[in-house]
């Protein structure tokens, strides 16, 4: 209704292209968070197995010795890393898009639309934070690997203190506006279930922030934006709550 802010808050046959170009897009974020959480659980495995290998580290007669292997998995975790922070900010920006196409039929996706991107910028900080921690430990393992003395061990791990210093507080604040960006994420996906009547898109937003749950959400969100656009295609639009289906606009008057 004019001065609702909600220009056509249900869907209908005028705004169904815009609809299906945000539906495709909601599945096309949902397809790069799949790959980002595939290349998370690899990271993660690698995190844990370079653990295992700094459990190694041992230091005899002033001397170090570190597994070599360890430097080679910790270029290995940040290559891994990035990779999956550049297919989650993909997801960010197809998500973003979704909203941003809905704005001019829907009021309700600005925020979405505009602050979203606060995930991106947080995702950034958080892989420069990663860079600076894992530059300073490649720096003590180049100095503190096999045979090496304990005194320049020990001066090298002091120096890269400032190195992991920054990189926590960049991390930190990085992860706070991501989070951020995330419940924005969360609140345009909830939106799309409103606004298409679909359920799947409503619990993969919730998961979205939920640890363990999240693993699923890509997986609903996908789902459900394929179920809403299957609605589309086989009826030309789709029930929304207390709304009557799309339908094509009235014939001109007079015509036969």
């Amino acid at each position: 209704m004019p001065g609702s802010g909600l220009v056509n808050p249900t869907p209908n046959f005028q705004s169904r292209p815009t609809d299906v170009r945000a539906l495709t897009d909601t599945k096309a974020g949902a397809v790069y968070s799949m790959i980002g959480f595939l290349l998370s659980v690899v990271g993660g495995y690698m995190f844990s197995y370079t653990g295992v290998l700094f459990g190694g580290y041992s230091c005899s007669g002033g001397t170090c010795s570190v597994p070599s292997v360890a430097a080679g998995l910790v270029a290995g975790l940040f290559v891994v890393v990035l990779v999956g922070l550049i297919f989650a900010i993909l997801a960010v920006l197809k998500f973003r898009s979704a909203f941003q196409a809905l704005v001019p039929v829907d009021y309700r996706f600005r925020s979405p639309a505009s602050l979203s991107i606060l995930v991106v910028i947080g995702a950034i900080l958080l892989l420069l934070g990663l860079g600076l921690l894992l530059a300073g430990a490649v720096g003590v393992l180049g100095s503190c690997g096999s045979n090496y003395n304990y005194t320049n061990c020990y001066n090298q791990v002091t120096s890269s203190a400032g190195l992991w210093i920054g990189g926590i507080a960049a991390a930190g604040l990085g992860g706070l506006i991501a989070f951020i960006g995330e419940i924005l994420v969360l609140i345009g996906i909830w939106r799309l279930g409103t606004r298409y009547n679909e359920s799947m898109l409503k619990i993969g937003a919730i998961f979205v922030i939920i640890p363990f749950l999240d693993i699923v959400a890509p997986f609903l969100i996908y789902f459900g934006a394929s179920q809403a656009l299957k609605a589309l295609d086989q009826t030309g639009g789709m029930v929304g709550a207390g709304m009557s289906p799309f339908s094509p606009p009235p014939p001109p008057p007079g015509a036969g």
